[in-house]
């Protein structure tokens, strides 16, 4: 009897497995089927960033990214699902990757670098690139270019390859004053670093004038100051291309203006030329005797650069070629003053590495040429060469900040 009623309960214990294994293999079955035909029905959402319209100011490009997006939404041509990421979300970012109203910011050129920041910044799957065309009367005609970001998104979109007439949009933009658009125009090409230079040399290649038969005096030596600590010797705005924009490995060049504000402060000892002449000639003449003499030099000068940049995981090589007028005034200790305007031609090779996205450290050595010569009776000089160690900061928003002033 006892064998029987365990025969019994084991049966059932088996039975009662067996039928719970297949209801849980169905359940599953009927979960991954579900899951399956929700990816399939589910529609294709996508994340858009705008890039920036290309245009002679920041305001106009900003104005035709709203009316854009705005559009698109009105007249219900992209899904409600799809999301677009407002270009004053996205603006601070994208300014740090080199993309701005300054480029024709072509989807298809993106770096990988570009595409990995958006992806993980917004959760982006696509981006679109913009060109319009404004006609009168109050008619903006915009052309969109749709690129996806993630390799395995759809980058398909035939609604939005259609271009979008949009009306009544504000003539401001499109009609500005010669004034003010040249005002826009010029807040555009501001600088977008400022740095401080620290120096105690200025590598000069000769205090006198080495040609002259009527040269006064005879550079003996130049007292180098390396024992003295570096002092700032410069203030520096530039306008560069951040490193976020770029790969690892890679290069890039721009054309972009910079101004330089440059003290130097230096030691010679110079001799009577006609006393030391006789002296080297022969030595029984009375030995000339040495002066002391110290020159401060200040100048400014802008120039337009072309620079070439080597990007390596350590930082990047530049080499830069600029043109401009240069402001200069010397004085020194025998109570002269010299001052004027010279036309020069700006040469540096260095290195600049990003400490973070703000911050940076740069090294240069630049050779600044004078087409006209500056001279006094004791100073002549076509050429000023130092080594300056710097430090700045990237701060695109200025920009911004002028043209939204400017434009009222």
């Amino acid at each position: 009897m006892l064998d029987a009623i365990t025969k019994i309960a084991t049966y059932h214990h088996l039975a009662r497995s067996f039928i719970l294994g297949v209801l849980l293999a169905c359940l599953t079955v009927c979960q991954l089927s579900c899951r399956t035909i929700h990816t399939v029905e589910s529609p294709d959402c996508k994340k858009i960033v705008i890039l920036p319209p290309m245009a002679m100011d920041e305001q106009t490009s900003d104005y035709v990214a709203d009316s854009w997006q705005k559009a698109l939404r009105a007249q219900n041509i992209i899904k409600r699902c799809d999301e677009l990421v407002p270009v004053a979300e996205s603006k601070k970012t994208l300014q740090f990757l080199n993309l701005s109203h300054m480029l024709d910011s072509n989807a298809n050129y993106l770096t990988m670098q570009q595409r990995q920041t958006l992806i993980t910044e917004f959760k982006a799957t696509h981006v679109v690139s913009l060109h319009y065309f404004y006609r009168e009367p109050k008619q903006l005609r915009v052309v969109a270019s749709l690129y996806a970001l993630n390799p395995y998104a759809k980058d398909k979109m035939p609604e939005l390859a259609k271009p979008l007439q949009i009306s009544n949009v504000s003539e401001a933009y499109f009609h500005q004053s010669t004034k003010t658009w040249l005002l826009l125009f010029l807040s555009s090409l501001l600088p977008n670093t400022a740095s401080l230079g620290f120096s105690n040399e200025n590598f000069a290649n000769s205090l006198t004038d080495p040609t002259n038969a009527n040269q006064r005096y005879v550079e003996l030596s130049k007292n180098e100051n390396s024992s003295l600590p570096p002092i700032i010797n410069s203030f520096r705005v530039d306008s560069i291309l951040h490193r976020n924009g770029f790969n690892k490995w890679d290069a890039g060049y721009s054309i972009l203006p910079s101004s330089t504000w440059t003290y130097l402060d230096n030691s010679y000892q110079l001799a009577d030329k006609t006393a030391y002449d006789k002296f080297q000639r022969d030595p029984m003449q009375p030995k000339y005797q040495a002066i002391d003499y110290r020159i401060k030099f200040y100048s400014y000068a802008t120039s337009l650069n072309i620079e070439g940049d080597l990007y390596t995981p350590f930082g990047s090589i530049f080499i830069t070629y600029g043109l401009g007028p240069a402001f200069y005034y010397y004085m020194d200790n025998m109570d002269n003053h010299l001052q004027g305007i010279a036309v020069s031609s700006l040469e540096t090779i260095g290195y600049r590495a990003f400490i973070n996205d703000r911050w940076y450290v740069q090294f240069v050595i630049e050779n600044q040429l004078y087409q006209n010569t500056v001279k006094n009776t004791y100073f002549y000089s076509t050429m000023d060469t130092y080594a300056t160690l710097s430090i700045g900061y990237f701060y695109p928003e200025f920009r911004q900040f002028v043209s939204a002033h400017v434009g009222g």
